[in-house]
């Protein structure tokens, strides 16, 4: 006296489905946090990045306001030396 059950197949069909959904929402649940463990990284290094770039800019700004300071000043010794040679030889 067997009979036929469809709908505990059915069922079973539809359990199979049900885990195969599970699995892939954890799946996904799980890659996005790696995702986001990832982009905290990324900005922290984006961030030190701009911090250095930033003391780099400001140091070689610094470092030709010295320059341009420095070559002013041999340019007011060599016309000072340049006027003293001409005072010399008209003499």
């Amino acid at each position: 006296m067997s009979s036929y059950r469809p709908r505990p197949v059915m069922l079973s069909i539809f359990s199979i489905l049900n885990a195969n959904n599970q699995f892939c929402f954890y799946f996904i649940l799980d890659l996005r946090i790696q995702l986001q463990e990832q982009l905290k990284c990324f900005d922290s290094r984006v961030e030190t990045q701009v911090l250095l770039t930033n003391e780099l800019q400001d140091y070689f700004r610094k470092k030709a306001e010295i320059e341009l300071e420095y070559s002013r000043n041999l340019d007011k010794l060599t016309k000072s030396l340049v006027l003293r040679q001409k005072e010399l030889k008209q003499r």
